[in-house]
């Protein structure tokens, strides 16, 4: 199958699960997300396509937000100045590692990862993040957070929902978001 006709074939295919009700609250991302981007990490269909899908599901209120503000205490905000990968933000002068989080070929700003990160939260856009508690910075002076982008999106979680990361079990006894809904499964099994 041609990947223009494979683009339209998976296009049509979220119209569809749009148009049939699903309504995104606290659930996951439909599995044909994960779908699309193997598609996209296996050249299936090209980068522009696969930005013009995660445009589409935040477009639509596929990709989950949550209410977040300058009101919440544990919350640091400022602007996203730069994606380094899936796994590494600059927000203002901070540079953060995603608790919990890892990635392939990580320091890759080409990888997949690095693409949907930098459309969940492109540069210049405003963001917040939680430091981790229970390990602040990590090994190499990043801090650690969950980083909460474009309008309440975890970016954490999101890597996860697209299968673009995981979470590394060697620190979630270390993270104060082990117990976090996108961390717990991983974190108690």
């Amino acid at each position: 199958m041609s990947p223009v006709r494979l683009f339209s074939a998976v296009f049509c295919a979220a119209v569809a699960a749009s148009a049939s009700g699903y309504a995104h609250a606290e659930a996951d991302l439909p599995e044909w997300v994960r779908t699309v981007t193997g598609y996209y990490v296996d050249g299936l269909i090209s980068e522009s396509d696969f930005v013009t899908i995660v445009q589409w599901l935040m477009d639509n209120g596929i990709v989950p937000r949550e209410v977040i503000g300058p009101e919440d205490p544990e919350l640091t905000g400022g602007t996203m100045v730069r994606v380094i990968d899936g796994n590494t933000v600059h927000i203002d002068d901070t540079r953060i590692r995603l608790a919990l989080v890892d990635v392939v070929d990580s320091g890759n700003m080409t990888a997949p990862h690095a693409v949907l990160a930098r459309v969940l939260c492109p540069a210049g856009s405003y963001a917040y993040y939680d430091v981790d508690d229970l390990q602040v910075t990590g090994p190499y002076g990043r801090t650690i957070a969950a980083v909460y982008c474009s309008d309440g999106i975890l970016l954490n979680d999101m890597m996860i929902e697209f299968g673009l990361g995981w979470i590394n079990q060697y620190y979630c006894d270390k993270s104060e978001f082990r117990y976090s809904p996108w961390a717990l499964d991983a974190c108690s099994g």
